[in-house]
């Protein structure tokens, strides 16, 4: 979709350009090369965007040229001319600096939008992380700490993992959409990332499941998830288990946001071994008190 435009009075912003089906999109997109365009009118390549280049707003010929980020095409600049075809070959090098120059200005602004998105979640977590309320049982504060976590972080579901010693799960916990199908036994393989965050009490982050295609775990593409993180649960220097946060687009996690997930984290480590051992001593004292009846 066309959204920026000089002069405006061109009105192209929000016209679809589809890019499968039109060889020369797909030759930008494959080659990372700017493509000229002589005669809209003539040019094969361009498929069914041709007609509204050419008759809609009477463009005569073109200088695309992609817009590379992280060595990914994300969109492409263009250079029109209106009045008469023109070989835009000699621009070529110009549009490529001018791409450059807009592929910066992109990447500056999502950081930025980034940072001030993370900073809000930042605060979230840190509300969040003090809330938690230890005297329930333990099933309901793994419940309340998954959906806070949820909630505070902005993701689409969010799981805790209970691992023993052994590497096996013992329960999962799990809010939000994506996941409820899948067992824990499914989440968690003997060589992959719960295990291995486990091992090392380090958290492992995913700004994009597609750069780790080796090394997720192939369910999750079936879930849909594109960024994801797996933060240690940890108390008195134990690991006893993980937290999976999942998101459904990528993202970049800053490092104020991941020091907030660890302290949410160990917070709820604590908060979950406090109800842990209150009903422990619940449990104590009820049989206790039997024991004292039997007696009596």
């Amino acid at each position: 979709k066309i959204v920026a435009e000089y002069p405006p009075e061109m009105k192209t912003i929000g016209t679809r350009v589809p890019l499968k089906g039109v060889p020369l999109e797909e030759e930008i997109i494959h080659k990372k090369t700017p493509v000229v365009v002589y005669d809209i009118e003539t040019d094969e390549d361009l498929g069914e965007i041709r007609g509204t280049l050419h008759e809609k707003f009477s463009i005569k010929s073109s200088l695309y040229a992609p817009i590379i980020i992280d060595g990914e095409v994300i969109g492409t600049f263009g250079i029109d001319s209106i009045i008469n075809p023109r070989n835009f070959t000699p621009d070529i090098e110009n549009s490529k600096m001018f791409a450059a120059h807009v592929a910066t200005a992109i990447k500056n602004a999502r950081i930025f939008e980034e940072s001030q998105n993370g900073f809000a979640r930042l605060q979230a977590v840190y509300k969040a992380s003090n809330t938690l309320i230890s005297s329930q049982e333990p099933k309901r504060v793994l419940e309340d700490i998954v959906e806070q976590t949820r909630v505070a972080s902005g993701a689409t579901w969010v799981s805790v993992i209970l691992i023993d010693e052994l590497g096996h799960p013992q329960s999962l916990t799990r809010a939000g959409i994506g996941g409820s199908k899948v067992p824990s036994n499914d989440l968690v393989r003997s060589d992959g990332i719960s295990i291995d965050v486990m091992h090392t009490a380090t958290p492992f982050f995913v700004e994009n499941t597609h750069d780790q295609a080796g090394r997720i775990n192939p369910r999750i593409f079936k879930l849909n998830v594109a960024a994801a993180a797996c933060i240690p649960l940890s108390l008195r220097d134990k690991q006893i288990g993980v937290m999976w946060i999942h998101y459904g687009e990528p993202r970049i996690f800053g490092q104020a946001e991941k020091e907030a997930f660890k302290l949410f984290t160990n917070q709820a480590s604590i908060a979950y071994d406090n109800a842990r051992q209150m009903e422990q001593v619940s449990k104590a004292r009820d049989a206790a008190e039997v024991v004292a009846q039997v007696m009596t």
